[in-house]
């Protein structure tokens, strides 16, 4: 039975039922208001969900996740997802295949930082000049607090600290990609120190790779829709908005050329939970859609 929400709850729309649209969702909710989500696709999921190619079932997005994805794990205990169940956990390591002139780079299960000095002792494929500049830049990026004063690229950062090309290709490139989405030619060293604060810096469980075991849909988002709309939202799969148009202090969406049944009433409130490239469309002739046409779209990426 889903719950009963007060008349006076503010109403509002989420559109996108991707991870962070669901995750706005369930926030809202929590605090009393009555939500109604929207999304385009048939699948909901986002830039993370299972997919149907030619006859296959195959997942899109990020396949490893790390323990320092907090809130992300919070998000899952909300809705009742078993960590335990739901992924298989594994000490941090980069192993490349045999005959690829790659690295074995395996943390070991012991206390921070002792976990990350085993693995660089007993790396293999790195020589002697390569696992000094990993520990110059790990002990200077300790001392820094993980922090810049200024912005610049991850390559201009790992320049600075005299990285060598090896560990390069091998290690910084590698996790550049697979954290930010970004080369790191154009990634910002602010948020590449921030992630490695977070889990090669931190705890020895934050740097633990997580293995899903679940297909990205059920993951989360899955999960996450069944208790919203168990909980009294509403759900709406391949609606895609078109169009908002402000009513007073309220919202109407506009989901094909005109506006819906399902849209009629107003909102007061709407989440816009879609990439940038789509918000701005929404956003024309509104205010704030300047930055988001400045933003540049990177698709995901596997290395």
């Amino acid at each position: 039975m889903s719950a009963a929400r007060p008349p006076s709850s503010p109403h509002i729309a989420v559109i996108g039922a991707g991870w962070a649209g669901c995750a706005a969702a369930l926030e809202l909710q929590a605090r009393g208001h009555q939500v109604t989500i929207f999304e385009a696709a048939k699948t909901p999921g986002g830039r993370a969900r299972q997919v149907h190619i030619n006859g296959h079932v195959l997942d899109n997005g990020q396949h490893i996740l790390l323990g320092a994805y907090s809130e992300t794990l919070k998000r899952m205990r909300q809705v009742d997802l078993s960590i335990e169940d739901a992924f298989l956990r594994l000490p941090l390591q980069m192993c490349y295949p045999t005959g690829t002139n790659g690295m074995t780079f395996m943390a070991a299960r012991l206390p921070a930082p002792f976990h990350l000095l085993s693995a660089l002792l007993r790396a293999q494929g790195l020589d002697r000049q390569d696992k000094l500049a990993l520990v110059r830049f790990s002990s200077a990026a300790r001392w820094m607090g993980w922090q810049l004063e200024q912005d610049c690229s991850v390559n201009e950062l790992l320049q600075r600290f005299e990285q060598t090309p090896r560990l390069v290709r091998l290690m910084w490139r590698p996790l550049c990609i697979a954290a930010l989405n970004t080369p790191p030619e154009v990634a910002s060293a602010k948020v590449f120190l921030n992630i490695l604060r977070d889990s090669l810096g931190a705890a020895r469980a934050d740097s633990d790779m997580l293995i899903p075991r679940l297909d990205m849909t059920a993951l989360f988002p899955g999960t996450a829709l069944q208790r919203l709309v168990k909980q009294g939202a509403h759900l709406y799969c391949q609606k895609p908005v078109k169009g908002l148009q402000q009513q007073g202090r309220q919202w109407q969406l506009r989901l094909n050329s005109t506006l819906s049944e399902q849209a009629s009433q107003l909102f007061d409130g709407v989440i816009l939970a879609t990439q940038a490239p789509q918000a701005a469309r929404l956003l024309q002739g509104l205010t704030g859609n300047a930055s988001l046409l400045a933003l540049d779209h990177t698709p995901i990426t596997t290395c």
